[in-house]
């Protein structure tokens, strides 16, 4: 039980930081050839410092937290929603763009490497049972698994 401890918390923690590190960085451009005079320019800028969105709030893991380049092993499934994932370069589509802005800040700055592993041709009868007998063997195929939860955690 220890064992499951020790990485499971590690994992949500990598996990939560994945799924809030995708953002767009898209500038807003709605008001693009409009002047402004002073007051609403100080008043736009204001509410925009006041204003919380995803650009501005800080993750609250400690500063020096480094996990020393440990690859992290993410057995995900295939398929359509592998751009959920893993992009390997800037393309242009704002998905895949979001997803490797997201994966780099997130290797950067925890000091780690993605390792990426798609489930091939499991299904969803055949996974939840795939990904449990792992977990029994003591295997490291991966660290974590990112599959359907609707799917996998009826199962448990």
């Amino acid at each position: 039980m220890k064992f499951i401890g020790k990485i499971v918390i590690p994992l949500l923690l990598l996990s939560s930081l994945l799924l809030s590190a995708c953002s767009s960085t898209q500038p807003d451009n709605s008001n693009a050839g409009t002047t402004k005079n002073d007051s609403e320019v100080t008043s736009a800028e204001e509410a925009e410092a006041t204003t919380t969105n995803r650009a501005n709030v800080k993750d609250t893991l400690p500063a020096d937290l480094d996990f020393g380049g440990k690859v992290i092993k993410i057995l995900y499934r295939g398929g359509f929603d592998s751009i959920e994932m893993n992009s390997d370069d800037i393309t242009g589509d704002i998905v895949n763009d979001a997803v490797y802005e997201r994966n780099t800040t997130i290797q950067e700055r925890l000091n780690v490497k993605f390792e990426y592993n798609e489930s091939g041709t499991a299904t969803a009868q055949d996974m939840p049972a795939a990904i449990k007998s792992s977990i029994l063997a003591g295997s490291d195929e991966c660290d974590l698994i990112a599959w359907a939860q609707y799917v996998v955690l009826p199962h448990y």
